[in-house]
């Protein structure tokens, strides 16, 4: 049964692409706004579905009267490995009258069909638990992992560890970019593991564009030779206001244990400075920064998120397996 289908029941609704102007960025931002502690505005919309450096879409559910009753998008990024296509489902909102009615389904299945002239072998989610369940429940796809948060008093990196390293801010996210990705392209290479691409482009709307943090790249180095990158931001808690670091990727040069836990002790001292008493991070990355950050005291946390995923092509399968995945570039506080 496609998407029409499944509306029928619904007098009014249908499904169409939202639209780059100031109506439909009122109405997704109303419906967010509404749902999650963590506002969103137009310049995030603009951002997130218009001005992207990969293929980047948006679908709407709205009744005949224009009311947003729910959306779905996808941004459609190539695995670095291959340059095989992968879609990546955020932004997936159902207005409270119209969830467990089955609108969740027709949208899904409009906005997979939005992205089928891409030829996407894989799309997944990166989901909270509602989503998880409604993705995994509901549409059959499978679960691969459940991703933790990692907290760490940033008070025991105030004296010790890392002392030998140098964090230069990069000032011009531009002119670092090569060395970035060809160290991230390093990694995932010699680990095997799946990561989609990151390019010049890319690297500069994730950290330089973002309307929503101010992010903070640093080159860490030790006499002059490059160990490898820190990318950093402080927020608070969409609920109760208070300020935590983020670790929000590390990309090293060598499979150094030792230098990589200096690396994140750096980071901590950073947050320490500025009166941040804790820092969040993934650990689950299948690498030794997991090793490396629970060896400094990172915790682990109740809060969790669920990567969900549904193979296009049975020789993607392998992409069910959690063992193969590198995960960074997570926004601890996403919701």
């Amino acid at each position: 049964m496609g998407y029409a289908a499944r509306l029928k029941q619904f007098d009014g609704l249908s499904c169409r692409l939202a639209r780059n102007d100031e109506d439909d960025s009122a109405r997704f931002c109303r419906l967010s706004n509404a749902l999650y502690a963590r506002k969103v505005d137009g310049a995030y919309y603009r951002w997130q579905f218009f001005n992207t450096p990969f293929p980047s879409v948006l679908s709407f559910v709205t009744t005949e009267d224009g009311e947003l009753a729910g959306c779905y998008g996808f941004h459609v990024r190539r695995w670095a490995a291959t340059g095989e296509q992968i879609g990546m489902s955020l932004d997936i909102m159902v207005a409270p009258r119209y969830q467990g009615r089955g609108v969740f389904r027709a949208l899904t299945d409009f906005a997979m069909e939005r992205i089928r002239s891409y030829r996407p072998v894989a799309v997944y989610v990166m989901a909270n638990r509602r989503a998880e369940e409604a993705h995994v429940h509901g549409l059959g796809w499978k679960r691969v992992n459940a991703f933790a948060d990692w907290v760490c008093a940033t008070s025991g990196a105030s004296g010790v560890g890392g002392q030998g390293i140098e964090m230069v801010p990069v000032r011009n996210i531009s002119a670092e970019d090569e060395e970035f990705v060809e160290m991230a392209g390093r990694l995932r290479d010699e680990q095997g593991l799946f990561s989609l691409a990151r390019w010049p482009g890319f690297i500069e709307w994730r950290f330089a564009r973002s309307p929503r943090y101010s992010y903070h790249i640093f080159r860490c180095e030790l006499r002059g030779r490059l160990l490898g990158f820190l990318a950093l931001k402080t927020f608070r808690d969409s609920v109760t206001g208070k300020a935590f670091g983020d670790v929000v990727d590390v990309i090293w040069a060598e499979n150094d244990a030792r230098v990589l836990g200096e690396m994140l002790q750096s980071a901590l001292r950073y947050f320490y400075v500025k009166q941040v008493e804790e820092a969040v991070t993934c650990l689950q990355t299948n690498t030794v920064v997991g090793g490396s950050g629970r060896g400094l005291g990172f915790r682990r946390t109740a809060r969790q998120r669920y990567v969900c995923l549904k193979a296009l092509d049975e020789r993607y399968r392998w992409l069910e397996d959690p063992r193969r995945w590198f995960v960074t570039m997570a926004d601890t506080d996403l919701y």
